[in-house]
């Protein structure tokens, strides 16, 4: 049969959007603001980021699955917009921090009490972070932090006192770009995944019933035929003909659906798992198709005789 995927149907609980929003946006100044903060003394390169993408996607997650939030898209956008605010608030900070410690300088130099006195601190360090170009300060420290370059330890942290392969100049920028896109991109699938997960219109509630109906083989050829049937409208035939599992792998076919009612399409599911020998056993969906409530009675009979 025509397989027919679920498509979030662009709903959600009243409020929902805007509040999401708020608590994303929240969540990414708070998390950007305490790395910013521990980075005076610790910086790990890639690994801030992917703390960042998982608090931001983690919140923005659990609020999309506990407001019932079907808008795949509107969540990718309040995911990348999460990302950039704690990126950019994390830099900001650091920013902070810079200007801070160029005025606890400043201050301990004798040589620049009269210009101090004269225009204050805060114009002393603007005149230091614009340098010889009159930079904007901001943008003044961001070139001053590329041409300073980042030394990359075995660790894989940053320090000056380190030895290591150090980026300067354009490769900092793009170490800050992969950055970016490691926050964004691990906040923007834990959202949208979650936004399309399946949901009972009727009930208002995810699927959460994982009825299995077969266990069976997991090579290659068994996931082959079994998706042939599956595409073919056989279904009872295609649990039949999983066979048995070597111990290496094995399948699933399940049905998922609605633990409310059975007035909803259920997905029907075919999973295959690898490495049950391993210590990281991994799972793949192989196949996975609404069907009426009629034929997931039907498979239910067929198995059962």
């Amino acid at each position: 049969m025509a397989r027919r995927p679920y498509v979030a149907s662009g709903n959600a609980d009243p409020g929902a959007l805007p509040v999401i929003a708020v608590l994303v946006i929240v969540t990414a100044l708070v998390a950007g603001a305490v790395l910013g903060f521990v980075s005076q003394w610790l910086s790990l390169l890639l690994i801030f980021p992917l703390i960042l993408g998982l608090v931001v996607g983690g919140v923005g997650a659990a609020q999309v699955k506990s407001r019932n939030m079907r808008m795949p898209m509107a969540m990718l956008g309040l995911a990348l917009l999460g990302g950039v605010i704690a990126e950019g608030t994390l830099h900001l900070v650091k920013y902070w921090n810079v200007r801070r410690q160029i005025a606890s300088d400043l201050e301990s130099d004798p040589r620049a009490a009269a210009f101090l006195a004269e225009n204050g601190t805060r114009q002393a360090v603007d005149d230091v972070l614009s340098g010889e170009d009159r930079l904007p300060p901001l943008l003044g420290y961001l070139e001053g932090a590329a041409k300073n370059g980042i030394t990359i330890t075995k660790a894989g942290h940053s320090s000056s006192s380190s030895s290591g392969p150090t980026l300067t100049g354009l490769g900092v920028y793009i170490l800050w770009l992969v950055n970016l896109l490691i926050v964004c991109g691990v906040a923007a699938a834990m959202m949208v995944s979650q936004a399309r997960k399946p949901f009972c219109e009727h009930c208002t509630q995810w699927y959460e019933r994982n009825e299995p109906i077969a266990h069976g083989a997991g090579d290659v050829a068994s996931m082959k035929q079994a998706r042939l049937k599956l595409e073919g409208q056989q279904l009872a035939e295609a649990a039949r003909s999983l066979g048995t599992s070597d111990g290496k792998s094995s399948s699933v076919l399940a049905l998922v659906g609605c633990s409310k009612c059975n007035a909803h399409e259920p997905l029907i599911q075919l999973t295959q798992i690898t490495g049950l020998k391993g210590n990281k056993p991994q799972t793949h969906v192989v196949y996975a198709s609404l069907i009426s409530p009629s034929e997931a009675a039907a498979l239910r009979e067929a198995v059962k005789a």
